[in-house]
């Protein structure tokens, strides 16, 4: 039997979800699938995820959260798959578009992702400018693109607001997959040495709420530490109902100023850079994320406290593993459906498993702030 890693966790735990103004994200860490067959989705496997600005032994690289930007880091394995749980924003009063860059490259449309921006694809070709052919074929690429850059909750069925890799053929993914080999990496084949090693997830939302509504989940298997198989039925089940032993479960359920994100990627791209085993630039995204010295200064509690010497990282790729049996929905709402600046960023920096027992061994400050907001100081309570 093997022993679960003390980073897996529970779908329905409060260190799975990564969190920014009311929208969310899941990091889940399946088996990399092989064979040359379509794959059904793979189970849930959550994996624990940490805010970067509690932990001063962070590379200095890895960017911290400020206004609508929250950091996170998750520990992973090489050679292990990933896929993306939206499902939570099914909780959001409004529609949602998910804008998904992997290392710098957009995931269904594999073009560099510069700016968390929203786009359609209706007449042309955004790479060649030439009209597109039947079904949006672009006989220079070769295939046929996408409606659109992002997933929309307004047109996914309820309870398939995932993502498991970078979007094939309609109907199709290519599972996302950790390996040092660079020759894999999709990033590296498409934008080179301007790739990053992080996921950037842009939340935009819809201007109008939406109409309430009660739909079941989908299923989607899972599998216990010894790996016996469970037999779940396909709908009407949730999450909370089950008992979760090696992070498994079904998956799914059925202002600031536009600067602040105008170039957040490219900024991210543009920051000095260095091999593994060497130090990273000091400086973040952008300026108006604050200054980090050499010694990683974090705040915490009020204070500005030093931090323990920043962590190596090595960086890996993120490659295009097996065919699974996914769709990236078309969306049947215009671009004026939605707000034109995001209303949150996640940014997911990985690492091994060993380098994060080091980050955290480093020790953690605390950024919770007080409980009593405005009132604390003051004498509150029974009189």
């Amino acid at each position: 039997m093997r022993i679960p890693s003390q980073f897996n966790t529970h779908a329905n735990s409060a260190d799975y979800l990564m969190k920014v103004n009311g929208l969310s994200v899941g990091f889940n860490m399946p088996n990399a699938l092989t064979g040359d067959q379509v794959h059904s989705l793979p189970p849930y496997k959550p994996r624990k995820a940490f805010l970067v600005d509690e932990y001063p032994a962070c590379p200095e690289s890895w960017v911290r959260s400020s206004g609508r930007i929250k950091s996170y880091f998750v520990p992973i394995e090489e050679s292990k798959g990933l896929w993306l749980d939206f499902n939570d924003c099914w909780n959001s009063a409004s529609h949602v578009a998910i804008v998904v860059s992997v290392q710098g490259v957009n995931a269904v449309t594999g073009l560099p992702c510069h700016d968390p921006q929203l786009e359609q694809y209706r007449d042309e070709c955004p790479k060649h400018k030439k009209a597109f052919g039947p079904d949006r074929l672009c006989t220079d690429c070769g295939f046929k693109w996408p409606k659109q850059n992002y997933i929309p909750s307004s047109s996914t069925p309820h309870g398939h607001l995932w993502l498991d890799g970078f979007r094939a053929e309609d109907g199709q993914v290519r599972q996302y997959v950790f390996t040092a080999q660079e020759a894999r990496g999709v990033a590296a084949a498409i934008i080179g040495k301007d790739r990053v090693y992080a996921l950037g997830i842009s939340f935009f939302l819809a201007k109008q709420p939406k109409p309430p509504q009660t739909t079941t989940m989908q299923s989607r298997g899972w599998h216990s530490i010894n790996e016996k198989s469970l037999e779940l039925g396909s709908y009407g089940c949730s999450v909370s109902d089950m008992s979760l032993d090696d992070g498994g479960a079904t998956k799914g359920f059925a202002a600031a100023p536009s600067a602040s994100f105008g170039d957040f990627t490219k900024s991210l791209m543009d920051s000095p850079k260095k091999s593994y085993g060497s130090t990273v630039g000091s400086r973040g995204i952008t300026s108006h994320l604050g200054e980090y010295t050499a010694k990683a200064r974090m705040r915490g509690a009020g204070q500005l406290m030093s931090a323990s010497a920043p962590v190596m990282v090595k960086h890996l790729e993120v490659a295009a593993g097996a065919r699974i049996d996914q769709a990236v929905a078309d969306d049947t709402c215009d671009l004026d459906f939605y707000q034109k600046e995001p209303d949150g960023l996640i940014v997911i920096n990985y690492c091994s498993e060993e380098e994060a027992l080091k980050i955290i061994e480093g020790g953690k400050v605390d950024v919770k702030g007080s409980p009593e907001g405005f009132m604390q100081g003051i004498p509150v309570g029974n009189v």
